[in-house]
């Protein structure tokens, strides 16, 4: 069962790598490379309008609608993918919604970059890295009996695995990389040093036990 497990965990992480290699992650709003229009309308917005506006022009309710400036009289739009002619027929909407006469060239648009993966956990390298090392020496010295050599390469493995394992399944199924991204990475992290001290206290609980014939 564990040889298969993982021969199949080995399979979906380089699936993931090529796929993630050939067409990168899948990215949110918040990450990805996007658009944001700005649209001054002269009275307070009603974000439930916008949204009607753009769910009808783009087809899609992954829009990032938030009002600005003090009265709220302002408005910012921000999605992926967005051509000339799709920010034309917002701006048509718009203007047909609130009686404006905006063109193009009246709307300030901003292009966005994508937020790199690497970028994204970044800031938890170094806390993780002094963890990890923390929890080796625990490890070391708790379990010593099990074979230190042992146990560490063991835990070691388990958690690049884990790490491995989840980022190639974060490609293959396109799940966007968001705010949730991380935390995610994080929990199961956890998750995986608990399984790492619950499976090794086992053998150290056996092997106490046969001491003790």
């Amino acid at each position: 069962m564990k040889k298969k497990f993982l021969i199949l965990s080995i399979i979906l992480i380089l699936i993931g790598i090529g796929i993630i290699i050939a067409f990168d992650f899948n990215y949110s709003i918040e990450y990805g490379e996007a658009k944001r229009i700005d649209i001054y309308i002269g009275k307070v917005v009603d974000i439930n309008e916008i949204r009607s506006i753009t769910n009808e022009v783009f087809n899609t309710r992954n829009a990032k609608i938030q009002k600005v400036e003090i009265f709220n009289d302002m408005v910012t739009i921000t999605l992926k993918n967005l051509s000339d002619e799709n920010i034309e027929a917002l701006i048509a909407k718009i203007n047909e919604k609130y009686e404006l006469e905006y063109t193009t060239e009246d709307i300030s648009v901003t292009n966005i970059p994508k937020v790199e993966f690497i970028d994204l956990i970044k800031k938890y390298t170094i806390p993780l890295l002094i963890s990890f090392v923390v929890i080796e020496i625990y490890y070391a010295i708790r379990y010593k009996r099990l074979g230190i050599v042992k146990v560490i390469s063991n835990s070691l493995l388990t958690i690049i695995l884990s790490i491995a394992l989840y980022i190639s399944l974060i490609g293959i199924t396109r799940i966007p990389v968001s705010s949730y991204t991380a935390p995610i990475g994080l929990l199961i992290l956890l998750l995986t040093m608990v399984y790492i001290s619950l499976k090794n206290e086992k053998k150290l609980e056996i092997i106490i036990k046969e001491e003790s014939k």
